[in-house]
């Protein structure tokens, strides 16, 4: 996982595309020591750094608009996000 902008986490692919993460309702974002947690309501959870597996899909950038908070910070955006139903580090 990796951070996208200052505000949001996504992933960064093997081949460098950095996709925004969009995570399920319930998901929480925690920081310790430095290292920053997410845990899906599945109890899944993996750190920002880690190589991860997860379980979800693809938005493109015809659905992303509508898949995205209004308020979402700018340097958050990117051309693609996944949809993250399930992950754990590799």
């Amino acid at each position: 996982m990796a951070l996208v902008g200052n505000h949001c986490i996504g992933l960064l692919d093997p081949d460098g595309t950095l996709r925004l993460g969009l995570f399920p309702a319930g998901t929480t974002v925690a920081e310790v020591g430095g290292t920053i947690s997410v845990t899906l309501p599945d109890g899944s959870s993996a750190d920002v750094g880690d190589d991860v597996v997860t379980g979800g899909s693809l938005v493109g950038e015809d659905n992303l608009t509508s898949a995205l908070p209004a308020d979402l910070p700018s340097d958050c955006h990117t051309d693609t996000a996944v949809q993250i139903g399930h992950i754990r580090p590799e």
